[in-house]
């Protein structure tokens, strides 16, 4: 099937070619300078050696029309002058076309009757030497039978030399040099049945290089089947005669594609067997197509797995256990999870394939995708009725309606459900992605996005808000959010910014959380503004200085400084000292509230008087166990600063140290405090703040 001469050359089988005599090539050894040649294979790929002698061609253990004894091939000898013996090394490719590696020529002339030596073969990835004996026999062998063989290697850059024509005669009408003195007849017969060989039957040209006989009896030169095969509709490379299904073999596509069209064929054929070999998975990412091994596994794994829910809310069932773990893949290129039996993205956790084909094909809760009865239904939305409906498709999950009772039920013009609070007068835009604007000049959030707090539900999961700022919430997470307020002992708002681009969280169902949020802000923000007057801060550079951090900026500046707690009893902010003197009390994760208690409700007495100027308002206490202000005061009795509580609070039990091991101050110079107090280690009221500093 390489080459359609074989054919005319069997017609050929009865014409006389005297013979001289044998040539015998025996290849003794090989020996490469890689390791990792073995004389049959390298890395994978097997060799094979092919040898060529006068128009005679025979491969290393593949017999045609020579004799091979073990590794000793033997060739007929037509001509008596020199002629070369061609050795080439091939390696043969998985599905591939074969590769020619390397070429050896060696010059032989028959009356020297016998020649052995280490022949040098330079291949693409090493040398390799041949010891090789070629041994002449003058047999009688004279008028011998003969036929030549006229294979074509695929590459082959060095083609058998046909016989000289004449640029006189037509094609293929020449004199040929085995019918001299034949018949007239014959040879008008022959060079018919030549003729009929090599005429293309799509252009009816006779081409003699040019045209391949398929298997299917069809004859194309290589410009229509070229032609024919791009001008195809369908996908596979078929025989263009019609209603020849016969598929083109690969050694005439590498002929008529391109490189990249072959290259592409190639990967095609690669993803087939991939595909029809249930030992390998293939990433269903177009872009990826990574492949790996599938390895069964049958072995369930502890009752651990027993306690994870699926895509319906409920705990994985043993069947549905099993098929994740055979069929579960995560591509390890770009991370797609997927189901390798049916190519679901992402894979159907708590579902076998067919249980989740009928999953999606039920009817589901609007807010949890759990599957409904296929005719009962909740009767929780606002047009409860017999029958399906999307406005009633609720399950009777206690969380599912709550959501019911917030959520908005009415229909967007698109025919898709409002997403938004029923107590709004004016409906959430449709979150649906097929109603997007295209005008958008940035992208909007989508039905299918997750909330951005709570990260574990689609925004359609529960009823969302549009904040002002642009950016959509579930509105229970925002409420949730703003009812835990902050996570430290001193009193932060970062809590209350939009997580995305953090302004300001605002929305009119949100306005009884963020109404006494803004009242603490104002506090606090006067309370700081007061205490940089009073410590002399507000003259600072980075306030009056141009270039400063906070130029024309008091407040931002007592803010990023200064740190107040909310009294446990009056519920008022109080002084707590400077930010940088709580940095070592930020890991300490919980914390009793009860025990943050301003100077007024301490309920130690100011020398028996309250501040007659300011009352108590600016009461401070010492810290019982160093020279600092006490932020903190634990069992009713004693008040700690920040440094101190974390102490104790780490098991560095300071309240059980004797008096004589806590620090020494008797020189009120040198206190931080600049006033004289009792030894540490027993309580003090330092007293009014604001007078103190004044």
């Amino acid at each position: 099937n390489f080459f359609p001469k074989c054919r005319i050359l069997m017609f050929l089988k009865d014409k006389k070619r005297s013979t001289f005599g044998l040539l015998s090539v025996r290849l003794i050894e090989t020996r490469g300078t890689n390791p990792l040649f073995t004389g049959k294979s390298y890395k994978g790929s097997s060799l094979y050696y092919v040898f060529s002698y006068q128009q005679q061609l025979c491969k290393l253990k593949q017999y045609r029309n020579v004799q091979i004894s073990n590794s000793e091939i033997k060739f007929k000898v037509f001509e008596e002058n020199t002629s070369d013996l061609v050795i080439s090394l091939w390696a043969r490719e998985f599905f591939l076309l074969d590769e020619c590696l390397g070429r050896l020529r060696i010059p032989f002339d028959v009356s020297s009757q016998q020649s052995e030596a280490w022949y040098p073969l330079t291949t693409k990835f090493c040398d390799v030497k041949l010891h090789i004996r070629i041994t002449y026999h003058s047999d009688d062998l004279v008028n011998d039978w003969v036929v030549l063989c006229a294979e074509k290697l695929p590459e082959d850059p060095q083609p058998i030399t046909q016989p000289s024509l004449s640029q006189s005669d037509p094609p293929l009408m020449q004199e040929n040099p085995f019918l001299i003195n034949e018949d007239p007849e014959e040879e008008r017969l022959l060079r018919k049945f030549l003729e009929d060989e090599y005429r293309c039957d799509e252009c009816n040209l006779v081409r003699q290089t040019e045209v391949v006989a398929l298997d299917c009896s069809h004859k194309y030169c290589l410009a229509c089947l070229r032609t024919l095969s791009s001008a195809s509709q369908t996908p596979e490379h078929v025989c263009p005669a019609p209603s020849c299904k016969f598929a083109l073999p690969q050694w005439i596509l590498k002929m008529i594609l391109s490189e990249p069209e072959f290259e592409a064929y190639l990967n095609k054929m690669f993803q087939n067997v991939i595909d029809q070999n249930t030992k390998f998975s293939r990433c269903p990412n177009t872009a990826c197509s990574y492949v790996v091994e599938r390895i069964q596994n049958s072995h369930c794994d502890d009752d651990r797995q027993h306690n994870e829910t699926g895509l319906n809310g409920r705990p994985l069932t043993k069947e549905s256990i099993q098929h994740r773990q055979q069929n579960r893949y995560r591509c390890r290129e770009c991370n797609t999870e997927y189901c390798a039996e049916c190519r679901t993205v992402p894979y159907h956790l708590g579902y076998t394939c067919e249980g989740y084909r009928a999953y999606l094909r039920a009817r589901h809760c609007r807010f949890c995708s759990i599957p409904l009865p296929s005719v009962e239904s909740s009767g929780s939305g606002p047009d409860s009725g017999s029958g399906p409906s999307p406005q009633r498709d609720v399950c009777t999950d206690g969380d599912c309606q709550v959501k019911t009772s917030l959520s908005c039920w009415r229909t967007h013009p698109c025919g898709h459900l409002c997403s938004g609070l029923a107590s709004e007068p004016h409906c959430l835009r449709c979150l649906d992605e097929s109603c997007l604007p295209s005008s958008s000049d940035s992208p909007l959030q989508v039905a299918t996005d997750y909330c951005n707090i709570c990260w574990v539900e689609e925004l359609t999961s529960s009823p969302c808000v549009e904040l002002k700022c642009g950016h959509i919430f579930h509105y229970l997470c925002l409420k949730k959010k703003l009812e835990a307020k902050w996570t430290t002992p001193h009193i932060s708002f970062g809590f209350s910014d939009c997580p995305l681009c953090k302004k300001p969280i605002f929305h009119p169902s949100l306005a009884p959380l963020i109404s006494p949020l803004e009242t603490l802000r104002t506090q606090i923000s006067e309370k700081a503004l007061h205490r940089l007057r009073i410590e002399g801060l507000d003259k600072d550079k980075e306030i009056t200085a141009p270039g400063g951090r906070f130029y024309y900026n008091p407040l931002g500046y007592a803010l990023d400084r200064f740190i107040f707690f909310k009294c446990f009893k009056c519920e008022k902010p109080y002084f707590g000292g400077q930010k940088r003197c709580d940095a070592g009390n930020q890991d300490l994760g919980s914390f009793d509230p009860s025990e943050l208690i301003c100077g007024a409700c301490s309920g130690l007495p100011f020398d028996g008087k309250e501040c007659t100027t300011h009352g108590k308002e600016f009461i401070e206490h010492k810290c019982q166990y160093c020279c600092s202000v006490a932020t903190w005061y634990c069992w009713g009795k004693t008040h700690f600063c920040d440094g101190c509580h974390t102490r104790q609070l780490k098991g560095d039990y300071i309240t059980r140290y004797p008096k004589e091991k806590h620090p020494k101050c008797s020189d009120p110079s040198t206190c931080p405090l600049k006033i004289k107090h009792p030894p540490n280690g027993e309580p003090f009221v330092l007293g009014c703040s604001v007078c103190r500093s004044s």
